[in-house]
């Protein structure tokens, strides 16, 4: 229940998302009557139940997935890392055609990147 122009009113569901509504409804209204007008959400903390949060069981489940491959990431980046620390002369390389291996190197971190996403995507789709 809540206290809308000086009357209570029966709501349902989540305050947050009362006020929200109401508030999108007044400035849709205000739109339409074409005056100007100015809102300001004075925010709301409302904290939902984890049940709410968690609608499945999968979701700790990709988190686990999700940080499993930022740590391989960090791996990866580490070794890049170690190699720049023990060996920077390596880094004036040129194995492949030109390109040194620091270019190389980083570009290889940013495909790296790439693919883990891709591989958190689709992993998360297959459930």
């Amino acid at each position: 229940m809540i206290r809308s122009n000086g009357t209570f009113v029966k709501t349902k569901g989540y305050c947050t998302d009362v006020f929200f509504d109401a508030a999108r409804d007044w400035i849709d209204g205000q739109r339409k009557a074409d005056t100007p007008w100015l809102a300001k959400s004075a925010g709301c903390r409302l904290p939902h139940p984890r049940e709410h949060l968690m609608a499945t069981d999968e979701q700790p489940t990709g988190s686990r997935l999700g940080l499993a491959l930022f740590w391989l990431y960090v791996a990866l980046y580490g070794g890049f890392m170690a190699l720049v620390l023990a060996r920077p002369d390596l880094l004036s390389w040129r194995p492949f055609g030109g390109v040194n291996l620091a270019i190389a190197a980083g570009m290889g971190l940013i495909a790296a990147a790439f693919l883990l996403a891709v591989a958190y995507m689709v992993a998360r789709a297959g459930r």
